[in-house]
């Protein structure tokens, strides 16, 4: 990423064991979501197995040209994500 990028980066662990060091630009923040966990960013959904669900729907949303860019299991994350940024969000 450019070093002057604005954005959000989600990711979905089993635990704070899985999280990796990573490097971002000073306006990217990086949320670590652990499944199963009740994590400040994660919300409940589909009865605490998909964090990552609730967290991006319940983030706020900015205001123009959006870029998504999202990756995961079919049936729990795909599923109930794709719709939502299609239909709900316009991407």
């Amino acid at each position: 990423l450019p070093h002057d990028a604005v954005g959000a980066v989600l990711l979905e662990v089993a635990d704070v064991s899985n999280e990796l060091d990573l490097i971002a630009p000073a306006g990217v923040r990086i949320t670590w979501l652990h499944r199963g966990v009740q994590s400040p960013d994660a919300g409940q959904d589909l009865e605490g197995r998909a964090p990552l669900v609730a967290a991006v729907r319940g983030m706020p949303w900015p205001d123009g040209y959006v870029q998504v860019f999202v990756h995961g299991e079919a049936e729990t994350v795909m599923k109930h994500l794709q719709p939502y940024l299609r239909q709900e969000r316009g991407v």
